[in-house]
């Protein structure tokens, strides 16, 4: 009799996207705050919540969108496939082409 292995746990998958303490300011309004999370690879990924939660903020800083609004800041860390896409070596511009 052949056994049947479970799926890897949400976990272990690798991860493609690892947002890491994240923070946003529009000015001296804070957007978010401290946000956290793996997004794995070959897996599909949603965002839910009420209107005015940062879900379009969030999605603007994975093409680095903000850049482009004055008093816009972005702390924290968001790595994709291993480049932190703020780092001081990575241009806006290829972030936006591959994203």
């Amino acid at each position: 009799m052949s056994t049947i292995e479970a799926p890897p746990k949400p976990s272990a998958l690798e991860a493609k996207i690892r947002v890491e303490k994240l923070d946003v300011f529009y000015g001296t309004f804070q957007a978010l705050k401290g946000v956290s999370f793996d997004i794995p690879a070959r897996r599909i990924t949603s965002m839910i919540g009420p209107s005015g939660c940062g879900k379009s903020t969030l999605l603007r800083c994975f093409n680095r969108m903000n850049d482009l609004i004055r008093g816009a800041r972005v702390e924290g860390s968001l790595v994709y496939q291993g480049v932190d896409l703020y780092g001081p070596d990575v241009s806006p511009a290829e972030v936006r082409r591959r994203m």
